[in-house]
């Protein structure tokens, strides 16, 4: 019997595959534009989550040494080709992210120097440039994953009794096109309108995409740094406000004041750069620090803020969205961040958050992935359990603080001390998931942990 699955496709490829007739590994032919290129044989990455998934689900004792990872540049050219991945076997194609496309990686240069002093990213993958002008268009099945994963998204979040927003944060060279070397005018029909497009007439989804906001500014500068190869933390504090006037968001961000700060941003620094720029970046003086969860081998981050007035919020995407979580988390009471592009319908099920963010940069846009859905592992889920579990408690202790304050305000002394419990239960859960939390799987009553079958009646929901 076979098994396999390619996880992660372009010119490196990395899968695995087993052959539970085979002692000598499974062999795998690779066919370019549907001409057998090479083969190989699976086993030179250990995947020991692969063993531990046949021996569970399909009672197979298999090796770990059953993953591979791949180079094919060799059979690649600079045009783009359609990779399939097989089973020698049976000429089966192997699941997952297969069939794909894939070009020859070239020499493209990295980062684009501008007018006085700017500098922009323009990286191979997602070619930003050539996707602003129109040089390239985006390839339909990325327009489709996109509009596909964003109405996966809604209809988990509004299954479970929240709402959810596509966000693509527009990409700095979009922002300031003027600022190029060359004035460039921005091409109409780029990967971004037409996933706001197809995602507003398959799904009746409006993607939010605030260019307008950000160039209807007197001096658009204010939204980007020279060295920075994303928008600035006053746009996403702008983008911020968006979103809370979008979905209806509560709270304020009380306190709060702009701090110049010297950075070494990513373009200086990849260019081996030690120059320092200065940015505005947000303090809160006065407020009490956020308590954070996160594990070593985690992707997903959890703030716990007992003063939030939003129960639950979940922002995921690409990693700048770190940016605009610092903004979040000071009106949400537990505010998850999930890294990645995929939408986790379990987590979804099990949080049942007021908002779901969905965060991608425009540029990323390009050469999507192919996956719209994902599920976290077990320490993950240990994180998010006991974060629910805690902020469920917060939010009774907070109801009735502010009840016993409106009541009676001889009482208040007793909510304060209700507060400084809760503070305590902060401490001690934090503590307790940075060392793992051995033995706990969920909530006391288990209400915490993902209803599969709500998940799943959510993913169908899809078509």
């Amino acid at each position: 019997m076979l098994f396999g699955g390619v996880d992660v496709a372009g010119p490196v490829v990395e899968g695995w595959a087993f052959d539970t007739d085979s002692e000598g590994g499974c062999v795998i032919d690779v066919f370019v534009n549907g001409i057998k290129s090479f083969c190989f044989v699976a086993g030179n990455e250990v995947r020991a989550d692969v063993s531990n998934y046949l021996s569970l689900q399909h009672g197979v004792v298999a090796d770990a040494n059953c993953g591979f990872k791949l180079e094919i540049n060799a059979a690649l050219s600079e045009s783009e080709s359609l990779v399939e991945l097989r089973f020698n076997k049976t000429g089966d194609v192997i699941v997952g992210s297969n069939p794909f496309y894939a070009r020859l990686p070239t020499s493209r240069v990295q980062i684009v120097s501008g007018l006085d002093g700017y500098k922009f990213y323009s990286g191979d993958r997602n070619a930003v440039i050539d996707q602003m002008s129109g040089t390239v268009t985006p390839r339909e099945c990325d327009v489709q994953v996109w509009a596909d994963r964003f109405c996966l998204g809604r209809t988990a979040a509004k299954a479970h009794g929240g709402e959810f927003l596509a966000l693509v944060v527009p990409d700095k060279i979009a922002a300031v096109p003027h600022l190029l070397a060359e004035d460039m005018a921005l091409f109409e029909g780029r990967t971004v309108r037409k996933v706001i497009d197809r995602a507003k007439r398959l799904y009746g989804i409006d993607v939010s995409y605030p260019l307008d906001v950000i160039q209807q500014a007197e001096d658009v500068r204010w939204c980007v740094t020279r060295t920075d190869s994303h928008l600035s933390w006053k746009a996403h504090h702008q983008i911020f406000k968006l979103i809370q006037n979008e979905m209806g968001l509560a709270g304020d961000l009380a306190g709060m004041s702009w701090c110049s700060t010297p950075f070494v941003h990513d373009l200086a620094a990849y260019e081996k750069s030690t120059e320092a720029e200065v940015e505005d970046i947000p303090e809160f003086g006065g407020r009490p620090e956020i308590p954070t969860i996160q594990n070593s081998v985690s992707n997903c981050v959890i703030y716990v803020n007992e003063a939030g007035v939003v129960p639950v919020v979940v922002l995921c995407g690409h990693s700048s969205c770190s940016m605009l979580s610092v903004y979040v988390r000071r009106i949400a009471r537990l505010t998850i961040v999930v890294s990645g592009y995929s939408i986790d319908i379990g987590l979804i099920a099990a949080a049942k958050p007021n908002a779901v963010i969905y965060y991608i940069t425009e540029r990323n846009l390009y050469n999507s992935p192919s996956e719209i859905s994902s599920s976290m592992s077990a320490v993950e889920w240990n994180m998010v359990a006991r974060a629910l579990d805690l902020g469920a408690r917060l939010g009774a202790q907070s109801k009735f603080v502010r009840q016993a304050a409106l009541e009676n305000a001889s009482e208040l002394n007793s909510g304060n001390e209700i507060a400084a419990d809760a503070r305590q239960i902060t401490e001690e859960t934090v503590d307790a998931l940075r060392t793992d939390g051995e033995g706990f799987n969920g909530s006391s009553d288990g209400s915490a942990l993902p209803d599969e079958n709500e998940a799943a009646a959510a993913q169908t929901k899809l078509h």
